[in-house]
C-alpha cells in the first residue's frame, strides 16, 4: 500500500516536472522575440551599441531620429564620447541638446552633414540612404561609393557590393525602422574595413583589410562553432575539465582568421544547455590577453533544427534507428542511426531503442540541415525516488523505495562525479536542503558519472480510495 501511494505521487510530479518547451534565442527584448532582428538585436545590445525603448520593448517596427542614428553610429567605432571640435554650427542643435557633442564629432570626422549649413534636423527621422550611407563611411568606403555616383546611388551600389542588405529589404527613400537599422549595424560590424594607407605626403591608397569594426573596437570574433560539452554534458571530451557556465565549442570554419580548432568560454547569462550538439553562431570577446574567453551572444545557425520531444509522445513503434513519435493529431518519424547519442549527460555508442524511449524526460533532436535525419540526440531519462533518510555527515540520501539506487551519496564538491542538484526553479540544493518524503527525479549516465537531479516543490490534493493504519492510498 506504501509504495502504490507513493508511486502515483511521483508519477503526478514527472508529468508537472517534465512538460516540454522549446529552445529560443535568447531575446533581449519581448518585443523582439521571432522577428529577423532578434539576432542583430541581442548582439548590439551586448555591446552596449542599442538600447530598448524600454527595459523589455526595443520597439522594432518604430523609426528612429538622425540624432538616434548618429549616436548609435560612433558606438560602432567605441567614439560616442568624443567632443566636437565645434566648427560646424547647427542653429537647431544648441549646446545643451543631449546628441550635441556626438552630432559634433560626427560632423567633425565627416560622417554626418546638416540638411543645410544651419540646419541638422536631429529629430527628424532618419532615411534608409542615410543611414546607408553613415555606415558605408564608417566602413572606410567613402572613396569609392564617391567614384560610383556619391550620394545616394554611389552609396548605395556601394552598400550592395558589401553586402549590407544582407536580411534587409532596400526602401532607399523610405524610413528606416530600429528593427532594420540593427540589422545593417550587424552587418556592418561584421564586413572588412577599407582602410587609408600613406604613400608620400599627398598620396594616399585604399586596401581591403581582413579586420573589422567588430575585432578592432569590441575585441569580439564571430565563430560558427558546434556546443560540444557543458559541465554537466559531453559529447566530445573538452580540452580540460569545464567548470559551471563554461561551454567546449568545436570550431567550423578554421582557417587563417580563425584559428582556434576549439575553444573553452565563459557563458556569462546565457543558458547554453539547450543548444548542446547544435551548431551556433558564437560571438566571443577576448579579455586577458587572450587568455579568458566570453561569450556575448550565442544562438543556433539559422539552418540548425532542434526539436524536443516529451517521453510521453515517443510511441512504442521506436527502434535505435528511428524515432517516432507524435505532436498534435500527426505522427513522426526522426532517423537517427548515424546520430551522435547523449545520455543523460554521456556520450554512448550501441544505443538502444529502449534508450530513446525514456518513461520519464525527454528527446532532444539536433539536424544541422533541413529533412527528418538528425545527426545529435540528446536524451534525459528520469527515475523518481522518495527519500526516506539523509545521513547528513556523509550526505548519504537513502531512499524508500529501494530499487538499483536504493542510497546514494550526494555530495556538489565531489569531482569524481558532476552532480546537478537543483529545485523545480532552478536552484541549487545540496543533501542538507534534502528531508523525508521529497520526491527526487534523477537521470543518471550509465556509468554513474553524470547524476541530474530534480527535488519537487509541487503538492498534490486527491480522494483517499483506500485507508489502514498504516497506509493510505489516494
Amino acid at each position: 500500500m506504501f509504495a502504490k501511494r507513493k508511486i502515483c505521487a511521483i508519477f503526478l510530479c514527472a508529468v508537472m516536472l517534465f512538460a516540454v518547451s522549446l529552445p529560443s534565442y535568447a531575446a533581449t527584448f519581448a518585443d523582439t522575440a521571432g522577428t529577423n532582428s532578434e539576432r542583430a538585436v541581442e548582439l548590439l545590445s551586448s555591446l552596449g551599441i542599442v538600447k530598448g525603448k524600454t527595459e523589455d520593448a526595443f520597439a522594432p517596427n518604430d523609426n528612429l531620429t538622425r540624432a538616434e542614428m548618429t549616436t548609435i553610429v560612433l558606438r560602432l567605432i567605441g567614439m560616442e564620447g568624443k567632443t566636437g571640435k565645434g566648427a560646424a554650427t547647427y542653429a537647431d542643435v544648441p549646446e545643451d541638446h543631449w546628441a550635441y557633442s556626438v552630432i559634433m564629432a560626427a560632423t567633425d570626422m565627416g560622417i554626418v552633414n546638416g540638411i543645410s549649413e544651419t540646419q541638422f534636423a536631429p529629430d527628424e527621422p532618419v532615411t534608409m540612404a542615410q543611414l546607408i550611407k553613415m555606415l558605408v563611411i564608417v566602413l572606410g568606403y567613402e572613396v569609392s561609393a564617391e567614384a560610383k555616383g556619391g550620394y545616394p546611388s554611389g552609396y548605395l551600389a556601394e552598400a550592395s557590393q558589401l553586402s549590407l542588405y544582407r536580411g534587409v529589404t532596400l526602401r532607399a527613400d523610405a524610413l528606416a525602422t530600429r528593427g532594420e537599422m540593427a540589422i545593417l549595424c550587424q552587418n556592418t560590424l561584421e564586413t572588412e574595413l577599407f582602410e587609408k594607407l600613406t604613400y608620400g605626403e599627398d598620396t594616399y591608397e585604399y586596401e581591403q583589410s581582413e579586420n573589422t569594426l567588430l575585432e578592432q573596437y569590441f575585441h569580439v570574433s564571430h565563430y560558427t562553432a558546434i556546443l560540444e560539452a557543458t559541465h554537466d554534458a559531453v559529447l566530445s571530451a573538452p580540452t580540460r575539465t569545464l567548470s559551471e557556465g563554461e561551454a567546449y565549442f568545436i570550431n567550423q570554419r578554421v582557417g587563417e582568421r580563425t584559428p582556434m580548432a576549439t575553444f573553452v568560454a565563459d557563458c556569462g547569462e546565457f543558458d547554453v544547455k539547450p543548444y548542446l550538439g547544435a551548431k551556433c553562431d558564437v560571438y566571443i570577446k577576448s579579455e586577458n590577453n587572450d587568455e579568458e574567453l566570453k561569450i556575448v551572444a550565442v544562438s543556433p545557425t539559422k539552418t540548425t533544427e532542434i526539436k524536443k520531444i516529451a517521453a510521453k509522445d515517443i510511441m512504442a513503434e521506436t527502434t535505435a534507428e528511428c524515432i517516432e513519435y507524435e505532436q498534435g493529431e500527426a505522427t513522426y518519424k526522426a532517423y537517427v542511426s548515424g546520430a551522435r547519442v547523449v545520455y543523460n549527460g554521456q556520450i554512448t555508442t550501441g544505443a538502444t531503442a529502449a534508450d530513446l524511449s525514456p518513461a520519464i524526460g525527454s528527446v532532444t533532436l539536433v539536424s544541422y540541415a533541413d529533412g527528418d535525419t538528425y545527426d545529435v540526440v540528446i536524451v534525459e531519462s528520469y527515475k523518481d525516488y522518495i527519500v526516506e533518510s539523509v545521513h547528513y555527515d556523509n550526505n548519504t540520501v537513502y531512499f524508500a523505495d529501494g530499487g538499483n539506487n536504493s542510497s546514494l551519496v550526494i555530495d556538489v564538491e565531489d569531482t569524481a562525479f558532476v552532480t546537478d542538484m537543483t529545485d523545480t526553479y532552478g536552484q541549487t540544493l545540496e543533501a542538507y536542503n534534502l528531508y523525508p518524503d521529497d520526491v527526487l527525479s534523477m537521470a543518471i549516465s550509465k556509468d554513474g558519472k553524470y547524476r541530474k537531479i530534480v527535488r519537487s516543490d509541487s503538492v498534490f490534493g486527491g480522494v483517499v480510495t483506500e485507508k489502514s493504519d498504516d497506509s493510505i492510498v489516494v
